[in-house]
């Protein structure tokens, strides 16, 4: 029916086919052209069926006719009762049910038909479950329990009352009299505020509010509804009252309102703001509800299927928020938090100047602003911004946003002793659009499409209008008494008697200008304060110490986010930044700027350490780089390294610190006495120092020819000050030492040390103590031990030949004399005993004993001329290099075996290592195989994967593209595709993929009772019935697109609907055949007919298609019997080239290098092997579970093709 979606006739005619006796008994009794189109066929189908309640054996009206309703019975049950009963009837019709006993139970207005019958029973059973939910009386607000006690009237305040008012059918009318006004206390000017159920609660306090196009919920609501933050849904629009003033919502929640048999689901929005009313209900909460409010009747009614019902207000509850609200704004207020707020901004000043300062402050309140509608605006003749966007103009490159460098310097002069620092309110908002742009700044919201009248903020060139702005007002004061940087403003003055002067000045000028300030962000008459990120004082400039405290308790990151936070501040700090290299090319076109006449005319030497040729030369290189090497590039440039100057310095160094040799002459004859003032001592002075932000020492030594040479040292750990100290006696002792002197004089300025040294003190600190025997203990000169190693060699089989050509003396047993004395002529033996092996072609073969073999099979194949060959190779190059020992070529085999090099990068084994085993499915749709396909071309929605099912029975596969390969994605195509189709699986196979092997996958198909088996990680064999119909949808794809790539999800559905209607090879049959029974009618068929389209016949079709069904068990089997004969086909072919490998538990095996084991630096030059790994268990057939040589499991088994036995 997929193909003919559109066929409303073919859709009515295929219909009767999915239906059962009953509802087949109801079709077959329709009258005859009552029925038009599809949409009419289901409608009367699910208006007769809505309960989708079948029997078996059909009943008479009679029993119909005597339902009753029981009397503990609710509505509801005797309704779901009474349309069994009704569908279980045979012959029923919709007069039946009208006019059965269940209609007058309910209403004595007549129902038109079933689907107004329905909705009848429906609105009956809400007011039913309403009345019987439970609700608390109202309560007195606790806060308000000081007020005087009202007389509540005698109807409930809050309730839900059907008036009398009736009118005809259809027809309900909402008004009010002076009747409504017997139970309101009057005259009175209330609002009107109700109680509702919201959710699950009864809430009290809740204002209707005509005036207001939002519902709002309050804290007091909020929380004491048990809701959270986490439950909001974001909402940025903020909220305008009728003052003015905006407020931001926390966001925004979905809550459903009950007012009798009624239930809205209401949006509202939660603001963080204090008020007596816990909600406030709007227009589009009354709207939808159809209701009428009246304050002035205490009253709100609206419709309903039984009539007008009402809910009363509460007058108490009225009266009470709004003394509350008073008490919380009282008059006047607004005025005098003005005042306090300029009062706060000013500075520490003595109380004359004090008083004069806020009197002035005062005064000239008008030139601060606290909210939008405060700000006039500069006059449009004065400045206006304009939007340069004529598609002629030609475009401007902005330049990054930074304070000029004036501006930092003009507040680095010191000298100025009292300071104001001023900012505008809004400032860019202060500044008007020019009418003709406004348009150009439309944008649309949910209210409406709106545009800017006055400057945004977000303009890239809208600070340099702000700045030429001011630059313009303040061009007299601008570097004597000003300085402005867009709206951040500073009134300096040199006297402090001076600064009220400079204020008025300023003040007379903004008021002119009509900009205004933002009391809250100036301060007045301080001597320092923060500019531009800076601090300013009295002494000039100074770095701003919030952003060095920020630095120092700046938190280390803890999880893995925080690192990739603290990642990308890094990498913001540094994109601008220049490596030594960038700022030595910076440095080269700089000069070639400044001095394009000499690089032009002469050949320029640049001489230095850094390749700075090959970075302009670089092809990779782009941006900033490239540009400077198009323009050096121009000229006649040549680079120069830099010559070698550490051998003058070592000259040097040689040369002041070597004696002269007079100086030895003379201190050889002449006597001198060894004090410390004569040139033989070296001095020593140390210093320790620690505190809060760490420790550190320092050292000056003096040599015996006065150099002075320095030293300081930053400690990275914690230290008392008496052990800086001792770090720094240690530290100029070592240098002493590399200096080469032999006597010294320490000093120390800590008592404690010195008298520690000295022996004076005790240590009685275990630290203080540890350090003195780090002092005095260790020895100063080491004396280097000498080890002595002595290298026996056993006997060998080289000593009876020795023996005898150097003795004659051969061993006692005549059968191993006879055989020494026989292969004595193929030895000689030379003057220094050694042994050697007459060659057939070439020169003697020295002999080599037992217990070197292995250096020497070491030296020539890994030592410096080592090639790594093979056994054979190996034994052949000892031959020839002149050494000979028995079974030397099984040695070398053994060594080249045993060789981890060898072995980690060895061929892969491309040959099978275990047999073939096929996988058989007991029944159709028992055994799916499941596996990804991508990343594809980029389709619609953003789709680029293929997941893709195939049942190992009847080949039928199951393919749907996604946009993402998660979880909740394979979880919803295996109950969209698989269980709601053909059943719940007992086994699903795929590979390793996180979407297949994560906790909510596997405990959905645990909780359905479905076994999930995963291949082998890199061994897709597994897997095969899934990767074969990969490959084949994949390449039907291919074959079907052109160019436009992205058309594949277009043509998934045509290659599948190929695949199930293709004879599979493995069981002779088409998959759509073995599971439905009969062969697909096919496009094909419908432009040229064959026998079974062209003479089809309704009657004789259904026996056939009875036949079919009865014979498809055969026919599966007979497919199964197919299917097994190709696999052991299959199996006898793949196994003729199998060469086993297994392992044993505990065995050490090598694993083959993977794609995401690789480390992607070795390319071509990476082994192809990884390991050892440790054999944990065997697993099944070829797979075992691996660990590393620390007992740490690897995941998931591996297949014996991955592994290699290893050899230690």
């Amino acid at each position: 029916m997929a193909l003919h979606l559109r066929n409303d006739a073919l859709k009515c005619r295929m219909f009767p086919s999915s239906l059962g006796p009953m509802s087949l008994r109801w079709f077959n009794r329709l009258q005859h052209s009552s029925i038009h189109s599809w949409d009419e066929l289901a409608e009367a189908f699910v208006s007769r069926f809505i309960t989708n309640s079948r029997k078996p054996k059909p009943k008479e009206f009679d029993s119909l006719m005597s339902m009753r309703m029981k009397d503990s019975e609710s509505l509801k049950n005797y309704s779901s009762r009474y349309w069994e009963v009704y569908n279980e009837v045979d012959g029923g019709t919709e007069d039946m049910a009208i006019t059965a006993e269940l209609r007058h139970s309910l209403s004595k207005r007549p129902a038109k038909n079933m689907r107004d019958l329905m909705s009848q029973i429906q609105q009956y059973v809400r007011v039913e479950e309403d009345r019987a939910r439970t609700r608390g009386e109202i309560k007195d607000n606790a806060t308000m329990k000081d007020q005087r006690p009202f007389t509540t009237p005698s109807p409930r305040i809050g309730s839900i009352q059907e008036t009398e008012n009736r009118l005809p059918e259809n027809e309900q009318l909402i008004f009010f009299s002076d009747e409504d006004l017997r139970d309101v206390q009057t005259p009175h000017d209330d609002p009107l505020v109700v109680k509702l159920r919201i959710g699950d609660s009864d809430v009290k306090r809740v204002l209707i509010d005509q005036g207001s196009c939002f519902e709002i919920m309050y804290p007091d609501l909020f929380h004491g509804l048990g809701l959270k933050q986490t439950d909001l849904q974001p909402y940025d629009v903020p909220l305008i009252g009728f003052s003015g003033e905006s407020i931001r919502p926390m966001g925004q929640i979905t809550m459903t309102v009950h007012t009798g048999p009624i239930s809205l689901d209401t949006e509202f929005l939660v603001v963080d703001v204090p008020s007596p009313y816990t909600a406030i209900m709007g227009r589009r909460w009354l709207h939808k509800l159809k209701a009428v409010p009246s304050s002035l009747h205490q009253k709100l009614r609206f419709p309903t299927d039984f009539g007008i019902m009402e809910i009363k207000g509460d007058q108490v509850a009225s009266k009470q928020c709004v003394m509350a609200a008073i008490k919380q704004n009282p008059p006047g207020a607004k005025q005098k938090g003005k005042k306090r707020n300029i009062l706060r901004s000013v500075g520490d000043l003595n109380p004359d100047d004090r008083t004069k300062l806020v009197n002035f402050l005062t005064s000239n309140v008008d030139v601060f602003a606290w909210d939008p509608y405060e700000v006039p605006g500069v006059d449009p003749d004065y400045i206006q911004h304009r939007l340069n966007v004529d598609p002629h103009s030609k475009p401007v490159q902005q330049k990054s946003r930074r304070s000029a460098p004036v501006h930092a310097e003009a507040m680095q002069q010191p000298g100025h002793d009292r300071m104001s620092f001023l900012d505008a309110f809004q400032g860019y908002h202060q500044i008007a659009l020019s009418p003709e742009d406004r348009e150009k700044t439309a944008f649309i919201t949910p209210l409406g499409i709106y545009c800017y009248k006055v400057m945004p903020f977000g303009l890239k060139n809208a600070g340099a209008t702000y700045q030429r702005m001011v630059t313009r007002m303040f061009k007299d004061q601008i570097g004597k008494t000003m300085e402005i940087y867009n709206d951040n403003m500073v009134v300096k003055s040199k006297l402090s008697q001076n600064h009220l002067e400079d204020l008025t000045k300023t003040f007379r000028i903004l008021r002119l200008h009509k900009l205004r300030l933002n009391a809250s962000k100036c301060v007045f008459g301080v001597r320092s304060g923060k500019f531009l990120g800076f601090m300013v004082s009295h002494g000039g400039i100074e770095v701003n110490p919030d952003q060095i405290k920020a630095i120092q308790e700046l938190r280390a990151p803890r999880t893995h986010k925080e690192v990739q936070r603290l990642t990308g501040m890094t990498a913001a700090l540094n994109r601008n930044a220049l490596s030594p290299l960038e700022k030595v090319g910076l440095a080269l076109i700089i000069a070639a700027k400044k001095l394009p006449h000499y690089f032009q005319a002469h050949t320029i030497y640049v001489v230095t350490q850094y390749p700075v040729q090959a970075m302009f030369h670089k092809a990779d290189f782009t941006g900033r780089i490239w540009k400077w090497g198009a323009k050096i590039g121009t000229l006649d440039v040549k680079y120069l390294p830099r010559t070698a100057i550490k051998g003058q310095i070592l000259a040097d160094f040689v040369a002041e610190f070597t004696p002269t040799t007079e100086q030895e002459d003379l201190n050889k004859t002449t006597f001198q006495e060894n004090t410390p003032e004569n040139s033989g001592w070296w001095k020593i002075y140390v210093d320790g120092a620690s505190n809060a932000r760490g420790s550190g020492t320092g050292v000056v030594i003096i040599t015996p020819d006065e150099t002075v040479i320095e030293q300081s040292i930053r400690l990275d750990f914690k230290t008392s000050n008496n052990e800086a100290e001792y770090e720094a006696v240690l530290a100029g002792l070592n240098s002493a030492k590399t200096l080469g002197a032999q006597q010294l004089i320490v000093h120390c300025d800590s008592l404690l040390v010195a008298s520690q040294i000295n022996g004076e003190y005790m240590a009685r600190d275990e630290r203080m103590a540890a350090y003195l025997l780090k002092t005095l203990a260790t020895p100063s000169i080491t004396v280097p031990a000498c080890h002595i190693h002595t290298i026996t060699v056993g006997p060998c089989w080289m000593d009876p030949y020795v023996h005898y050509l150097k003795e004659g003396v051969l061993p006692e047993q005549k059968k191993e004399a006879e055989i020494v004395r026989r292969k004595a002529l193929r030895f000689w033996l030379s003057k220094e005993s050694k042994l050697y092996k007459r060659s057939f072609s070439g020169p003697y073969l020295l002999c080599v004993h037992p217990d070197i073999v292995e250096d020497l099979l070491f030296e020539i194949h890994e030592g410096i001329c080592g090639s790594h060959t093979g056994g054979r190779s190996l034994a052949h190059r000892a031959l020839t290099q002149g050494y000979w020992w028995p079974y030397m070529q099984k040695d070398a085999v053994t060594y080249v075996k045993k060789c981890d090099k060898c072995q980690r990068f060895s061929h892969s084994v491309h040959q099978p290592a275990a047999e073939l085993l096929p996988l058989v499915s007991p029944w159709p749709f028992a055994q799916w195989g499941m596996d990804l396909v991508g990343p594809l071309p980029r389709a619609t929605g953003n789709r680029r994967w293929l997941i893709v099912a195939t049942d190992y029975f009847t080949k039928w596969v199951e393919a749907e593209p996604l946009a993402n390969i998660r979880d909740k994605d394979s979880i919803k195509f295996v109950w969209k595709n698989i269980i709601t189709r053909f059943g719940i699986p007992k086994t699903i196979i795929s590979d390793n993929g996180t979407q297949f092997t994560s906790k909510p996958f596997m405990k959905y198909c645990s909780e359905l009772g479905i076994r999930n088996v995963y291949s082998s990680p890199t061994y897709p064999q597994s897997n095969g019935q899934a990767e074969a119909s990969n490959k084949t949808v994949l390449d039907g794809i291919k074959k079907r697109l052109e160019d436009a790539k992205g058309r594949w999800v277009e043509e998934l559905p045509n290659v599948l609907w190929t695949f199930r209607t293709t004879p599979r090879r493995s069981t002779g049959e088409t998959p759509f055949s073995l599971a439905y029974g009969s062969e697909a009618v096919i496009p094909l068929e419908i432009g040229l007919p064959t026998l079974r389209t062209s003479e089809w016949e309704p009657t004789r079709n259904n026996l056939a298609q009875s036949q079919a069904l009865d014979l498809l068990e055969e026919r599966r089997e007979q497919a199964m019997i197919r299917l097994a004969s190709y696999q052991q086909q299959l199996k006898k072919g793949y196994n003729k080239n199998v060469r086993p490998r297994s392992f044993q538990q505990g065995d050490l095996v090598l694993r083959k290098v993977l794609g995401n084991t690789k480390n992607p630096t070795d390319g071509k030059l990476g082994p192809n092997w990884e390991g050892p790994y440790r054999v944990r268990s065997v697993t099944g057939v070829g797979a075992y579970h691996l660990e590393n040589l620390n007992s740490i499991p690897l995941p998931r088994p591996w297949n014996v093709s991955n592994l290699r036995k290893y050899f230690h």
